[in-house]
């Protein structure tokens, strides 16, 4: 018990995760990760003067969703910290459209209430099943990077996510050794998400007819692409700062002598500031390089951004 706050508490420094006296929103859901995860930062709480609060989304798929929302609320009670519920007043199947619906509305919560962090509790093997959902489902290598430590939000607040380097089996093992109350969401066993036909049906088979140890290889990856994503992107804005020179006319001679990522990465940015990330996809960007290959007069993606050869 002692080593695993140790372990989150060394990672929190070392990932400069949180700060003294922040304002610290938990996200909540009354299964094993979150109810550690409340334990822990209460347990450090004293140490860095933070300010917590627990907030709870109930999507409303199944009684025990509901049970849960209710044990978390008498925990934050008990706790004297402030809580937090929102309740969907629609059907959330999707498991995407809940997500979306999930952050804003944590986020709306947070910045009405002043807190500058909202604490997930993700963890390692959260981060894996992850990566496999956003590969399979076709992305870049920025969507593959997977869950990060921190997330910068538009409204200035950070998600930050201290389990990332504990594993579901830890906080587990974590829960049992000093007795923790539970209220497993029947949700999570579902092989209608496509999330937990990765985690009960997929993982299980790589493990064992590939490799015992692919949740620590795909870590590992993981990592890999985050710290190399990150250097792509900042040699990206140094290029497409040259490349504009203050105006919306892009100079067509420069883009067509970068290195296709960082061309296919400058093309992404334009289709994201004037239409949306849903847009970003692998046919439209290879559409827009094509048009700067075959010195085409005229080129229009979806009526909005309009491209001209000299």
């Amino acid at each position: 018990m002692i080593f695993l706050y140790s372990k989150i508490h060394k990672d929190i420094i070392i990932h400069n995760l949180l700060k003294k006296n922040d304002r610290i929103l938990i996200a909540a859901s009354g299964g094993q990760d979150s109810i550690s995860l409340i334990k822990i930062l209460v347990e450090l709480q004293p140490q860095w003067n933070w300010d917590l609060g627990i907030v709870n989304c109930d999507h409303s798929w199944n009684q025990s969703s509901r049970k849960g929302s209710s044990q978390i609320a008498q925990i934050a009670q008990l706790l004297n910290i402030d809580f937090y519920q929102i309740v969907t007043c629609h059907q959330l199947i999707n498991e995407e459209k809940a997500r979306e619906w999930r952050y804003q509305k944590i986020e709306d919560i947070a910045f009405s209430n002043k807190y500058n962090v909202i604490v997930t509790a993700h963890n390692a093997s959260d981060r894996i099943e992850t990566f496999f959902f956003n590969l399979l489902r076709g992305t870049s290598i920025t969507g593959v990077q997977s869950l990060l430590w921190t997330r910068s939000l538009s409204s200035g607040i950070n998600i930050v996510r201290p389990l990332l380097n504990t594993t579901r089996f830890e906080l587990k093992n974590f829960v049992k050794e000093i007795h923790l109350p539970l209220w497993p969401d029947t949700s999570n066993q579902s092989l209608f998400f496509k999330r937990n036909r990765i985690r009960k049906q997929l993982l299980p088979y790589l493990r064992k007819y590939f490799n015992p140890k692919v949740d620590k290889v795909i870590a590992q990856f993981a990592e890999i692409i985050h710290d190399e994503s990150f250097y792509m992107e900042n040699v990206t804005q140094i290029i497409e700062k040259q490349l504009f020179f203050g105006s919306k006319n892009i100079q067509q001679e420069f883009i067509e002598n970068l290195p296709i990522a960082i061309e296919r990465r400058i093309i992404k940015k334009m289709i994201e500031k004037k239409l949306s990330e849903n847009h970003c996809n692998f046919l439209n960007i290879e559409q827009i390089r094509f048009f700067f290959q075959k010195n085409r007069k005229k080129y229009s993606l979806l009526e909005c951004i309009h491209f001209f050869s000299n």
